[in-house]
């Protein structure tokens, strides 16, 4: 770089994280429109959730323990909603939508690669 000491860098691009702000809708109102903002709120729990699983699992189906990549994603609970199984990172695991298929059928064996 021109006007630095050698070994000293002022930018280093490689170095900077990808940072994406959602934009609000126009017209909304922080203090009446509290609905909206709540749902955004909610929205965002929920990307962090299902990232959080996703890297739990090494970004691999739970059942084929193939990529989770060019098929639909869905989110699976080890123990039912109706047996009182929550949304936890232990109770949910990741499926592309086939294997979940197979798996709500009992056509696939429930999670043979995990331990």
């Amino acid at each position: 770089m021109i006007g630095t000491p050698e070994g000293v860098t002022i930018l280093d691009p490689s170095t900077i994280n990808e940072w994406r702000v959602r934009p609000l809708k126009n017209g909304v109102n922080w203090y009446a429109d509290t609905e909206y903002f709540a749902n955004v709120a909610t929205q965002t729990d929920a990307q962090k959730f299902r990232k959080a699983v996703y890297a739990k699992q090494s970004f691999k189906c739970a059942a084929c323990m193939q990529e989770l990549h060019g098929e639909a994603i869905e989110l699976h609970h080890i123990i039912p909603k109706k047996d009182g199984g929550g949304w936890t990172l232990k109770n949910i695991v990741a499926l592309h939508k086939t294997c979940h298929t197979g798996i709500t059928n009992a056509i696939t064996p429930i999670y043979p690669n995990l331990g």
